[in-house]
C-alpha cells in the first residue's frame, strides 16, 4: 500500500464512514499506519466532527486501485 492508492474500508471508521466507504491514501507513515481522506461524489471531502483526514491502521484498508504511475520510471 502506498500514497494515492484507492481503498475500501473493511470496518466502520465512524458513523459517517461505514464499512465499504472509498478513500485515498494520502500519507504512508509506516507499514501499519496511513493518513487517508474520503471524497463525496461532488468532489468535496467527507468530514466527521470537523476532521477531513483520518489516521487509520492497515486493518481498515482493502486496496481497490493501486497508483502505478511512477513504476518503471514513468511519470
Amino acid at each position: 500500500m502506498k500514497e494515492y492508492d484507492v481503498f475500501r474500508l473493511t470496518k466502520d471508521l465512524n458513523p459517517t464512514l461505514p464499512k465499504g466507504s472509498v478513500g485515498t491514501i494520502l500519507i504512508k507513515y509506516s507499514d501499519d499506519e496511513y493518513e487517508v481522506e474520503f471524497i463525496k461524489s461532488d468532489g468535496t471531502n467527507i468530514e466527521h466532527e470537523g476532521q477531513s483526514t483520518f489516521c487509520i491502521s492497515k486493518d481498515y484498508i482493502e486496496i481497490s486501485w493501486a497508483d502505478n504511475s511512477t513504476q518503471n520510471g514513468r511519470i
